[in-house]
């Protein structure tokens, strides 16, 4: 499952790395400069979920967090509506343009 992000400053751990490429995401080929874990809140009584092994790319338009990571890590069930994505407790994972 890939997860990436364009905002460096959302990990808690990094490992830069010189040479990743990312395509099928957007128009060309996207640099990933590295890979490290963050803590994703969940919005229930302070609950997070730590994420390991999302890749950095800067030039990333959005950030993507795969639904099954969430659903696997923590057993809650996620409800889809026409354009949009939430967990249980009514917060807003994403929308789709």
């Amino acid at each position: 499952m890939l997860q990436l992000t364009k905002n460096k400053e959302n990990f808690t751990a990094f490992t830069p790395i010189s040479d990743g490429k990312l395509s099928g995401i957007g128009e060309g080929m996207l640099s990933i400069k590295g890979y490290g874990a963050f803590h994703f809140d969940l919005g229930k009584n302070g609950q997070t979920l730590k994420i390991s092994n999302d890749a950095y790319v800067p030039l990333g338009t959005r950030s993507l967090l795969s639904i099954q990571l969430i659903t696997d890590k923590t057993k809650l069930d996620v409800v889809f509506r026409v354009q949009s994505c939430f967990l249980p407790n009514g917060m807003l994972l994403g929308r789709s343009r």
